[in-house]
């Protein structure tokens, strides 16, 4: 088969990396001296208002590193000052300036990943006065003046509850960029959306390049879209003052790891990291840049545990896998208080005999190159005295292509083994253009509204195909041994198909402090798609946060709205292939075999079978949800949160066989099998979510133990999953397939004496559903779906999920390089020089976590295991900083 964009053939990526490696360390000293003089801050009025004072805001964390971007709402509390509020943004030596008139002013200080602070100043005539504002990191804003002022508590909006993540903390998270997408998922909850630096996807930066991980629960403001969706902020690190480098290592190796799940032998596998990641000026106090380059090889060991083949079966089977990432971020102050960002990724990933494993055999494997590039701008600052501006553009273009080891016909016989061809052809290419604005209207300290726009235009163009050879299907191996297959299905036609989609959403949000204490929030959000004609999506939200004053360490938080779904691209380009001119399934019932025209009930010319969108016009998902969470603060070190919620979602996607046989008879007899996707489907789901977090007061220890019960039910396991029987649609409702009721997890960081450093983090889950099948067509609607008489989906349940991780990292103290300044922060920090050692152990207690179950009734592994997560792995690696 032709692959449709099918990257060439590629040089090994270790010999790439190490050149590019040695020409940008040659270059970094260079770049480093182009310095020059710090720019001058402008201010207000300088020559005609003789008499005003000088202020300089400098915003710092809490380890005395300056905050580039920090947000300043300035205003004078007794007398208007010359005009209102005035909004400024810390330039990339984290300082805000201007000229204002003799008198006392208030500053409210915020930056996304930290708790606001409020510093009070007084400015006199003709004299400088400076206000350093230091930001702390969940918990308590801490507040800095010129003039002394009591410590209170801000609520830093009216939106959820947060958890930000301690610099030391994100330290102690995992080097390889996979797992440690994995580790922030797992502290933020299972289908989180991460965002950096305000974009989502694409790879994860460095976690020594993360300034902030700000996890926010709950979301109910109208520039999130997401019902309950956990959202993670990440933002990064600006290039400081000096260049610094860090080079780390890592290699797992399988003959330490223990043997796996349904293994008799010890598998030979292992996977080996190199990655290098560098910041540093270009010009010294304006401009700066951020990057890394990171190269991954290895083969893993799946176990094969498939029984009745006609061949014998190895209990192990190696995939291969090696990617090379490259990133580059560059940070520039255009002035005072506007800040431009520059980001480029590419990566370039290849898997070799992949989808081999459980009940696949070794010929189904297939290999899969992947190539993609994205460019990203950001802009923020500010227009005016009251308007905070962020612009975002993004570009993506991902490029695919699949290639199958063998062509042969297949057979399937469920949950007892699949041989033949992997069947998988062609290729893709997807190109995204993503702009938004955001805009804070900020009149008023206590008064913010923030409006703006998203939009994404994209393109597909693909060639992807599968099954175009055949495959038989057997209901039972009796049956695969007798020769006698139940159906023989088969691609046929052209699958080349081209089509674009654009997606707008506009929303506004007013939230105002009513009261001391007391936050409200009220907004909607419009969504329009092009692959939809319904333009009527308006989605209203409100929230509040209200932190009573008798009791100023608890917080209610309260959330009620509407939130739409976006029609996912994939449906839509099956229903363009399988119209019945690109693509077209062609299914024969009672095949012969081999030859599956030689069966009694086959047709010389069978019909075929398509997909096609419902006839009447289909609506865009949407969901009501409401929640209310508490949090309260025992101090700086403890607190708890409780959220309770529950949520309605209508008009979801599911499939139906339109053309579902009536007396053994098609209704439509040009065709067999109609698949037509409608906007009918329904959701619920309720629950609770509580957490309680612990810090020593000296930070060198913290954990966050979190448990979650839920129940969630639903009429589909997917938009063109197709029902037991398409006669009977009110039968399909039940537990969702991810309806796991309770799930604990933890997360502990400990620093130890001689420079250890120890984190554990763990899992603990109840069994998911699955669903009971016969493994026989009983009626007749060429679909293999059909549930015993009586029984409803996701009736049985698997086994509980248990899983500890270790990671153990050790810094030698005499290592390190002593102290030195940045030029940027007065006094001294420690230097960047050392080396790290560090061990990782996964499911450190070898638990066999089964996760998925053979529901089919002729299998003969029927309400067995059949799949598990892998078993106790061990990761060592080093870390040295420059």
């Amino acid at each position: 088969m032709r692959r449709l964009d099918s990257p060439q053939r590629r040089q090994p990526h270790t010999l790439r990396a190490a050149l590019i490696l040695l020409a940008s360390l040659a270059f970094a000293p260079a770049i480093g001296r182009a310095t020059t003089q710090p720019p001058q801050h402008p201010t207000s009025d300088q020559d005609t208002r003789e008499a005003s004072g000088h202020l300089i805001v400098i915003v710092k964390d809490g380890q005395g590193g300056r905050l580039p971007g920090a947000t300043v709402v300035f205003s004078s509390p007794g007398a208007d000052a010359g005009g209102g509020p005035r909004v400024l943004v810390t330039d990339a030596s984290g300082e805000a300036t201007l000229d204002v008139p003799p008198g006392d002013y208030r500053l409210v200080v915020e930056l996304p990943g930290f708790e606001p602070a409020t510093v009070e100043a007084s400015v006199r005539p003709s004299e400088t006065a400076e206000a350093v504002a230091t930001l702390s990191i969940g918990g308590y804003a801490e507040q800095v003046a010129v003039r002394a002022q009591p410590e209170t508590f801000v609520p830093p909006t009216a939106d959820g509850q947060v958890e930000t993540l301690s610099p030391k903390e994100i330290e102690q998270l995992p080097d390889d960029l996979d797992e440690l997408a994995l580790a922030i998922e797992a502290l933020a909850g299972v289908g989180a959306e991460i965002r950096v630096n305000g974009f989502e996807g694409g790879a994860l930066p460095p976690k020594n390049q993360i300034q902030v991980v700000r996890i926010r629960k709950d979301p109910f403001s109208t520039d999130s879209m997401g019902a309950g969706q956990v959202r993670v902020e990440i933002i990064t690190r600006p290039g400081g003052s000096t260049w610094t480098h860090e080079v780390s290592a890592g290699l797992r190796d399988q003959s330490l790891d223990a043997r796996p799940p349904f293994s008799q032998v010890h598998p030979d596998g292992r996977t080996r990291r190199l990655n290098w990641s560098f910041s540093g000026p270009i010009v010294r106090q304006r401009s700066s840049m951020s990057g890394r380059l990171s190269v991954r090889d290895g083969y893993d060991a799946q176990p094969i545990i498939a029984t009745g083949a006609p061949t014998e079966v190895p209990s192990l089977a190696n995939t291969e896998h090696s990617r090379f990432d490259a990133e580059l971020r560059v940070e520039h102050a255009i002035n005072a208080t506007q800040t431009l960002r520059g980001e480029y990724q590419r990566w370039d990933s290849r898997g070799d005999n992949l989808g081999v494993g459980e009940f696949e055999l070794p010929e189904r494997a297939f290999s899969d190159d992947s190539i993609g590039d994205i460019a990203r701008i950001s802009a923020i600052g500010t227009i005016g005295r009251h308007l905070l501006n962020e612009v975002r553009l993004e570009y993506v273009d991902i490029r695919n292509s699949v290639d199958s080891v063998s062509n042969a016909v297949g057979i399937n016989v469920p949950n007892a083994f699949r041989s033949g061809g992997a069947q998988r052809a062609g290729g893709r290419r997807d190109q995204e253009i993503e702009i938004a604005q955001t805009v804070d209207l900020i009149s008023h300290p206590k008064h913010k509204v923030r409006f703006g726009f998203e939009t994404e235009l994209g393109w597909t163009r693909t060639d992807r195909i599968d099954n175009y050879v055949g495959v038989f299907t057997f209901s039972s191996l009796a049956d695969y041994e007798a020769g006698t297959p139940q159906q023989f299905s088969r691609r046929t036609g052209n699958p080349l198909v081209t089509y674009d989609r654009q997606e707008f959403s506009w929303f506004a949000y007013d939230e105002v402090e009513m009261r001391e204490g007391l936050r409200f929030g009220f907004g909607f959000r419009h969504d329009i798609q092009s692959l939809l004609d319904d333009a009527n999506n308006i989605a209203p939200r409100a929230s509040l946060s209200w932190t009573p004053k008798e009791r100023p360490k608890t917080t209610v938080t309260a959330g009620v709205g509407l939130f739409n779904e976006w029609y996912q691209p994939w449906v839509y380009e099956q229903s363009l292939q399988l119209d019945g001119t690109h693509l077209r399934d062609v299914i024969i019932r009672d095949p012969g075999y081999p030859n599956p025209l030689d069966g009694q009930g086959a047709e010389a010319l069978p019909p075929p079978s398509i997909i096609r969108e419902s006839a009447a016009d289909l609506d865009m998902t949407y969901t009501a949800r409401a929640s209310v969470g508490v949090e309260h603060r025992f101090s700086q070190q403890l607190r708890v949160q409780l959220n309770v919620y529950g949520q309605s979602a209508q008009d979801r996607l599911r499939s139906l066989n339109a053309n579902a046989p009536v007396a053994g008879v098609f209704p439509d007899p040009e065709f067999e099998r109609i698949t037509e996707i409608e906007s009918t489907g329904r959701a619920r789901s309720a629950g609770f979510d509580s957490s309680v977090r612990l810090a020593r007061q000296d930070g060198k220890a913290s954990g966050l133990v979190r448990y979650q019960y839920a129940q969630a039910w639903n009429d589909s396991d997917g938009p063109t999953t197709l029902p037991a029987d398409s006669r009977d649609l009110d039968a399909e409702w039940g537990p969702a397939s991810w309806d796991v009721r309770h799930r604990v997890f933890g997360f502990v960081r400990m620093e130890l004496p001689m420079g250890l450093r120890a984190n554990a983090w763990g899992d603990l889950a109840s069994g998911a559903p699955y669903t009971v099948r016969t493994g026989l067509d009983d009626n007749s609607d060429t679909v293999f779906t059909d549930r015993p008489e009586g029984l409803g989906r996701n009736t049985e349940r698997g086994t509980w999920q248990r899983t500890l991780n270790l990671r153990l990292g050790w810094r030698p103290e005499l290592l390190d390089g002593g102290s030195a300044s940045d030029g940027a922060t007065p006094g001294p920090k420690p230097s960047p020089r050392g080396v790290e050692f560090y061990a990782q152990a996964w499911n450190i207690l070898n638990e066999t976590n089964f996760s998925r179950y053979a529901g089919v009734m002729t299998s003969p592994y029927f309400l067995q295991p059949t799949a598990a997560a892998p078993a106790r792995r061990f990761d060592f690696g080093t870390r040295v900083f420059f």
